[in-house]
């Protein structure tokens, strides 16, 4: 009895239970697996943030200084003695020196000055900061300029104690004083330029090799008439250079152009200063037959007081635009289609072509990517968005254009979406590993844009971020 009641139990199945945090911890873990599979598999996309810039051509030229100058000589034999230092500025009838004609009185000048007590703050100052200029900017290969500070030091020490000495001299002592006959800035480099005009200038003017240069110190011995120094009565002066034919040709276009006056002008630094100048020109042609250019200066002249040649940086051409890595630039196909066979279709808000894909009857409007517009009348398209043998009708005729033709543009992969898309650029300057291009074209580039730096592999639409 027993066992036939065993017989009719009936074995229950258990529903199979679903554990809902293990099968979402193993989707979260396969997820993460995936994700950092294609992390570490991703191709290493570097950008670059497009950047305003500009191109400089420049040339160095050696230049030779022409202005007013007017020399003064010894106007007896005898004993110098100088009362300015090198581009001080002289006023009329203020002493420039003294001559000692007969062999006592320089002494006792100096003598004079000795026994005075000490120099005036205001003089120490200055013949420090002069020695500190000195040395920060000497040079062996102007060994020469030694002899010029020795000179400024002598004529700090005149113009401070010299004419108090002076004044308690006179009448008792016979000495000739040299007073300015003009003023002006007072300069001791003589080299006998200072008569040279303009029309006086060759190619010989700027042979270096027979160039001399003559200063004179206090204490020295010199004849009657020896020229000594040199007053220059304002501060413009011209800078002189010879210039090639091409050079030549430039600047007489720029010199008749119809820019205005203050566009016709040349852009340079000179270099042993740094200073930056823009300065109108006029050409010339010398007797030998040299083409120079000559820059009329208006001011600076007190810097250049004992120069009269001066090494100048020429900024010949300046272009402005976008900077972009040269390894950024790729070239792409497109096809190209005839600018007349676009129009507004659909609900008119969209441009593009009405398109019947090579195979098929009926046609279709479609609204491509346009990359750029030909000098020719061509519209340039992406090759995805279309295939040779695609019919292009003519809005309101019956004429069609058979899609085959295709050309070559060169840009880079904008990426301010996320993703690559081609920007057509065109390249104005190339200067070491960076292009210059143009800024402002309607399918290029602008300012702040990124792109891929270097175009390892990378096409369009890829998503890079």
């Amino acid at each position: 009895m027993a066992a036939r009641k065993e017989k009719n139990i009936i074995r229950y199945k258990r529903p199979i239970r679903v554990n809902v945090g293990l099968a979402l911890f193993l989707f979260i873990f396969v997820y993460l697996v995936i994700l950092t599979t294609l992390y570490l598999t991703r191709k290493e996309i570097r950008f670059y943030q497009v950047e305003a810039g500009a191109i400089t051509q420049e040339e160095t030229v050696t230049a030779l200084i022409l202005r007013d100058e007017q020399v003064r000589g010894m106007d007896a034999s005898g004993t110098v003695d100088f009362f300015l230092n090198e581009g001080d500025m002289a006023d009329r009838s203020e002493t420039l020196y003294t001559i000692d004609v007969n062999g006592t009185f320089s002494e006792k000048l100096h003598e004079a000055m000795a026994g005075m007590d000490s120099f005036p703050e205001s003089t120490v100052r200055e013949m420090k900061k002069e020695l500190y200029e000195f040395r920060t900017s000497y040079d062996d290969l102007a060994f020469s300029d030694v002899y010029l500070i020795r000179r400024d030091l002598e004529m700090d020490v005149l113009n401070s104690l010299g004419q108090t000495a002076l004044d308690s001299l006179r009448g008792s002592e016979t000495f000739v004083e040299g007073t300015a006959e003009v003023s002006g800035l007072v300069s001791f480099a003589l080299d006998g330029y200072e008569f040279l005009k303009e029309a006086d200038i060759t190619a010989a003017s700027f042979d270096r090799s027979e160039y001399t240069r003559t200063i004179h110190r206090s204490g020295e011995l010199l004849s009657a008439g020896t020229p000594i120094l040199k007053t220059i009565t304002d501060q413009s002066f011209s800078l002189i250079w010879p210039v090639s034919d091409e050079d030549y040709q430039d600047l007489y276009e720029l010199s008749v152009s119809d820019l205005s006056a203050a566009n016709k002008r040349v852009t340079f630094t000179i270099l042993s200063t740094g200073q930056n100048v823009s300065a109108p020109f006029h050409l010339f042609t010398a007797a030998d037959g040299t083409k120079f250019c000559s820059l009329d200066v208006p001011k600076y002249g007190a810097r250049y007081t004992d120069d009269r040649f001066l090494d100048i940086k020429l900024v010949k051409q300046k272009t402005e635009g976008l900077k972009i890595p040269e390894s950024a630039v790729i070239t792409q196909s497109f096809y190209v289609i005839p600018k007349e066979y676009a129009a507004y279709g659909g609900n008119q808000n969209t441009y593009g072509f009405l398109r019947r894909k090579a195979g098929e009857e009926t046609p279709e409007f479609i609204s491509p990517t346009f990359y750029s517009l030909s000098a020719d009348g061509y519209y340039y398209v992406n090759q995805k968005d279309f295939a040779a043998g695609d019919t292009i009708y003519l809005p309101d005729s019956d004429q069609t254009f058979v899609v085959a033709e295709t050309r070559e543009l060169v840009g880079a992969f904008n990426i301010n979406r996320g993703y690559a898309v081609f920007r057509q650029v065109e390249i104005l300057e190339h200067t070491e590993n960076m292009l210059l291009i143009r800024s402002g074209t309607p399918y290029g580039l602008a300012v702040y844009d990124h792109i891929v730096q270097e175009n390892r592999g990378v096409k369009e639409f890829d998503v890079i971020y």
